[in-house]
């Protein structure tokens, strides 16, 4: 993927450092769902398996909202 942007256009190079730290943040956020899954499913008996699979669920919601937000402003930037 490429982008380019112009020497002194600081708006768009604040947009695509944004939308790299957003795939950056829904990454992490897509570990931390699948860590939550792995020990709720390893450990029925002693963990609220339904709530972590909930927080799970909603960390894995977030992250793809971040990476969609993401994916979006790099397109806008790749069309400049």
């Amino acid at each position: 993927m490429k982008v380019h942007i112009d020497q002194f256009d600081d708006a768009s190079k604040k947009q695509l450092l944004k939308a790299v730290a957003n795939h950056g943040r829904a990454a992490g956020l897509e570990a931390a769902a699948a860590i939550l899954i792995e020990m709720a499913d390893a450990h029925t008996r002693f963990v609220g398996t339904n709530t972590i699979k909930d927080v799970a669920r909603a960390f894995s919601d977030k992250a793809a909202n971040l990476r969609e937000q993401a994916d979006d402003a790099i397109k806008r930037l790749q069309q400049i």
